[in-house]
């Protein structure tokens, strides 16, 4: 898979996905993924443990990204639309990997903390969205010397105008995706832990992460130039390379 479109993906989303060990995942032909078909919902073109995954599921995550990468100004070649595609299914399966393993360790049965926390984390969310959309307008509305209090009643008025508007979903789906969050971090926190990898562990991972480097550097050069332009971790400079600044 081409490595720059998941590096795009992934820094437009800005959305980490933890996926599990591997399974057993059969998958069908999706060269038609994101063209509609009668009846998405019931097409199934993956199956993990024995799971379903419904091409309505692919179609969704397709078109998102499409409208993400051109929104960024990226125009779609086959090979990247190959490599949407393929990053899409792994997505998904992936995805359903993790999912089946946190229920079967029984991380996906919440305690009544963790289903506070996953409010209180979905509404973190939706004041954030409010803050940027909304503060100046509630702000003037209010006028001077306003409590918190009398901020936090009027910053509840737009939580539902955020939900439909801004995020399109209801406040049991924002709820849903955080009870995922919640149920991930105390996986984390029981499997990983305070584990702390040794000095050669990370010398080791490092320079496995050299030498996939160096591999990409020999595949296409300008990866390089790619890198360095947007920001990514740079682990080798080719030979030659020299960064000017003008003052």
């Amino acid at each position: 898979m081409n490595k720059k479109i998941v590096m795009i993906i992934a820094a437009l989303i800005a959305f980490g996905m933890l996926f599990g060990a591997c399974a057993a995942a059969e998958s069908t032909d999706t060269s038609t993924a994101g063209a509609a078909t009668d009846n998405d919902a019931s097409v199934v073109i993956a199956e993990v443990n024995g799971n379903p995954i419904y091409k309505n599921a692919y179609d969704e995550i397709y078109d998102q990204n499409v409208s993400y990468l051109e929104s960024a100004g990226y125009t779609l070649d086959e090979d990247m639309i190959s490599d949407l595609k393929e990053w899409v299914m792994d997505t998904l399966i992936s995805d359903e990997i993790f999912n089946n393993k946190m229920e079967e360790l029984g991380y996906l049965n919440l305690t009544d903390e963790q289903l506070v926390q996953a409010e209180e984390l979905a509404q973190e969310e939706i004041d954030s969205y409010i803050e940027y959309y909304f503060l100046e307008t509630i702000e003037a509305e209010l006028g001077e010397d306003y409590t918190d209090e009398e901020l936090a009643t009027a910053m509840d008025a737009y939580d539902q105008t955020i939900l439909d508007s801004i995020m399109g979903m209801t406040w049991e789906e924002l709820v849903e995706e955080y009870k995922d969050t919640v149920a991930s971090e105390a996986a984390y926190d029981d499997l990983v832990g305070s584990i702390v990898p040794t000095e050669a562990e990370v010398k080791a991972k490092y320079d496995q992460y050299v030498e996939a480097y160096l591999a990409d550097l020999e595949e296409d050069p300008t990866q390089y130039v790619y890198d360095a332009l947007y920001g990514y971790t740079i682990y080798s400079t080719p030979e030659g390379v020299r960064k000017v600044r003008h003052i």
